[in-house]
């Protein structure tokens, strides 16, 4: 799941689709925070662990 999107991984699991896509009309700063501040990184973490 490194390099790829996280809507190609749905034959394995769901979860990492809801995710795949940002909130659209964000600058990069607010990505950024929705990403680190929103703990949607540590989310991701926890799934791509449960993947692999």
């Amino acid at each position: 799941m490194a390099y790829g999107a996280g809507y190609y991984w749905t034959n394995i699991s769901m979860a990492p689709s809801f995710s795949a896509a940002l909130p659209f009309g964000l600058t990069a700063q607010e990505q950024n925070a929705w990403c680190y501040y929103g703990e949607e990184l540590k989310q991701q973490i926890k799934l791509t662990i449960q993947l692999v």
